[in-house]
């Protein structure tokens, strides 16, 4: 079964899309006693339903999954400014909710840039997202004016990253 906001694959029970937030709309499911070439008009069988609610270990799929506000999202322009300026240090997974992840990124100096390039990716693409799997929001549309940004210090970085290795390589510097 694919969501129909975004028309990724969805587990089998899923009752909302953990990539988007969408509501996942239910299927009834077909009676057993009910005929499959009954119609409703001609063939109509009274069947009774089992009583699945009354035993306490079976819950219905909705009541039971936790369904993220979509009013709750992060807003791409802080996290993207956070990210910039902190995201070495994980402060963008603890912003995000993700404690576990910003304590590794934190201890780990966000492992020479790799983790906070990647990260920063993700964001840019619009795909990272919050510890209940809800997408940061772009309302203002500063995406592409982050990328452009990013690009430019991206870029510089690497230029100094090669500036840096270039010195160190160099033989009489290390005098």
């Amino acid at each position: 079964m694919n969501c129909s906001n975004c028309q990724r694959k969805l587990k089998d029970q899923a009752a909302f899309c953990e990539f988007c937030g969408q509501v996942v709309a239910q299927q009834t499911p077909v009676s057993p006693g009910v005929s499959a070439w009954a119609t409703p008009m001609t063939d109509v069988v009274e069947v009774e339903e089992p009583e699945l609610y009354d035993k306490p270990d079976v819950a219905p799929a909705v009541e039971s999954a936790h369904i993220p506000a979509q009013g709750a999202a992060k807003n791409f322009r802080t996290v993207w400014l956070i990210s910039v300026f902190g995201g070495w240090l994980g402060i963008d997974r603890f912003y995000l909710g993700h404690i576990g992840t910003g304590v590794l990124k934190l201890l780990g100096g966000g492992w020479y840039g790799i983790w906070w390039t990647i990260d920063m990716i993700r964001l840019l693409r619009g795909r990272q997202a919050d510890k209940n799997g809800v997408l940061v929001e772009d309302p203002d549309n500063f995406r592409p004016v982050a990328m452009v940004i990013s690009t430019v210090l991206f870029t510089l970085i690497g230029l100094l990253w090669l500036i840096v290795i270039l010195a160190a390589m160099t033989p009489g510097s290390s005098d």
